[in-house]
């Protein structure tokens, strides 16, 4: 079933716009909505990988931000990982604990099981 020398796709290389909103992250001054707007950023053009990793500051910086959560289960739901589903369930279940009545929390679930 499948070719197992077939390569696995990769995170496109980031624009030039993305690489300086990269770069210009200052990790002792930068908050989460400064990561968060570069995550935004690689999730639109597809790295998903890369806003996983600027989600992820953003729960380290604001631990109870449901959004946070709900935005780093979209971005395992899209990503190659074989792990991506039930990360983003994961996730998604942390965001409906913190906010029961947002809908897109629900509908993260809903993403990740299906």
């Amino acid at each position: 079933f499948g070719n197992k020398n077939t390569p696995k796709p990769k995170d496109p290389e980031p624009t030039s716009e993305i690489q300086s909103a990269m770069d210009q992250l200052d990790p002792s001054l930068s908050g989460a909505d400064d990561y968060k707007s570069v995550g935004n950023m690689c999730y639109a053009y597809g790295m998903f990988s890369a806003a996983l990793r600027y989600y992820g500051k953003c729960i380290e910086l604001e631990p109870d931000n449901y959004v946070h959560y709900s935005n780093r289960s979209a971005a395992y739901v899209n990503s190659i990982l074989l792990s991506g589903p039930s990360l983003a369930y994961r996730d998604a279940c942390k965001c409906v604990e913190l906010n029961p009545s947002w809908f897109k929390g629900h509908l993260r679930k809903a993403d990740a099981l299906f």
